[in-house]
Formats: structure tokens, C-alpha cells, sequence
């Protein structure tokens, strides 16, 4: 993976990447409704952060956004090889500004973010590529990211699903299914700041 740019190269091709799918524990893919189609999880050679003061020291904005887009109707960007293998990928999102706690950017605004997930498209089906345990920013609801800038001045999820966290306290049994200890960590991080609505 280029860190500056979080592009992400994988080198699999798409065949590779359909077979994967079917290897998930995912529902069935739809073609109108993300959130049961099949995802392939990848890594990634990438800076992760482990804690909460590293991972706030090196984010250039934090705060509180929400999706103006469902995930299928977002900016989907693929690139590849000449042999045809996906080389990297990332989702352009559209985020309304609520909350800011760090950044130059102003609340009540809109910007544009990079997610490390995308689609990839074929002729018999359609799947979800992601980096890590990394799922798209939720429509219906709020959430508290921290965002670093690549060498393009863009905003991206850098640190993957220890970058996104939901915003109220009540949804804290949600916040670590994998059952990943740094994510734990950065989340009491999260609400000795007072980050969370009650």
C-alpha cells in the first residue's frame, strides 16, 4: 500500500477475489442493498496506531460526520494492472460536518473522504473489497472518525475500523466484535474525552 496516498496494492485478480467471497461468512449479495452483499476482507502494509494519543496526534481532523450517500451511489474508484489484477481501491464519501474537535474544517459544511473499501463489479456478481475489518461509513447514523491527509491534502481512514466509532455510549457492546484489544483501548479513550453523547 502507498501510505501517502492509501491506494492499496494488492495485486489479486478479479477471479481470485469472487473466489474469496464465496469463502466469507457474508449473506448473499443483492444488487440493491450493500449491507448484505458479500465482502472480501484484505491487509495491507499501513502505519496502525494502537492508542488514542498517537492515533489523535496524528489524525489532522477528528470529529463527528454522516454520509450524505448510501454506500452503492458513492464515488467507487478501482484501479488495475495490466494483466488485469486489482491493484488498489478506495471509496470517495461525501460527509456533512456535525461536530469537530480538531481540524480547520467547519461544522455544518460538507467535505469529501477516502474509505479504505470499494466495489467491485462483474457480470454475475457484485462484492464488497475492504482493508481489514474496515465497513463503510453508515448512512442512517452519525460517526466519530479520525481522519489523516495523504500527500493530496485528502482526508483519509487511516487507521481502518480503529478510525470509525459510533457516537453514543449505548452502542458500546457494538464497538469490538473482532474482539481487537486496541480498539478497546482507543474506545475508554474515547469516552474519558467526553467524545459521546450520553
Amino acid at each position: 500500500m502507498k501510505i501517502s496516498s492509501y491506494f492499496v496494492s494488492i495485486g489479486l485478480s478479479i477471479a481470485t477475489i469472487l473466489s474469496l467471497s464465496s469463502c466469507t461468512e457474508q449473506n448473499k449479495n443483492t444488487v440493491s442493498n450493500t449491507t448484505t452483499m458479500r465482502t472480501v476482507h484484505v491487509e495491507a502494509n499501513r502505519v496502525v496506531y494502537k492508542n488514542f494519543p498517537d492515533l489523535k496526534k496524528s489524525s489532522d481532523f477528528v470529529g463527528i460526520v454522516q454520509p450524505i450517500e448510501d454506500f452503492q451511489t458513492r464515488k467507487h474508484e478501482n484501479n488495475y494492472m495490466p494483466d488485469g489484477s486489482l491493484s488498489d481501491f478506495h471509496t470517495r464519501t461525501v460527509v456533512r460536518v456535525i461536530k469537530v474537535f480538531k481540524g480547520d474544517v467547519l461544522p455544518n459544511t460538507t467535505m469529501e473522504i477516502i474509505e479504505p473499501i470499494s466495489i467491485i463489479k462483474s457480470w454475475w456478481e457484485d462484492i464488497k473489497i475492504a482493508i481489514d475489518d474496515y465497513s463503510e461509513l453508515p448512512l442512517d447514523k452519525p460517526s466519530l472518525v479520525f481522519l489523516q491527509k495523504n500527500t493530496y491534502g485528502q482526508l483519509w481512514v487511516g487507521n481502518a475500523q480503529n478510525s470509525v466509532f459510533p457516537t453514543k455510549k449505548d452502542l458500546k457492546v457494538n464497538i469490538n466484535s473482532k474482539n481487537d484489544p486496541d480498539r478497546e483501548e482507543i474506545y475508554k479513550w474515547i469516552t474519558t474525552e467526553k467524545m459521546l453523547e450520553e
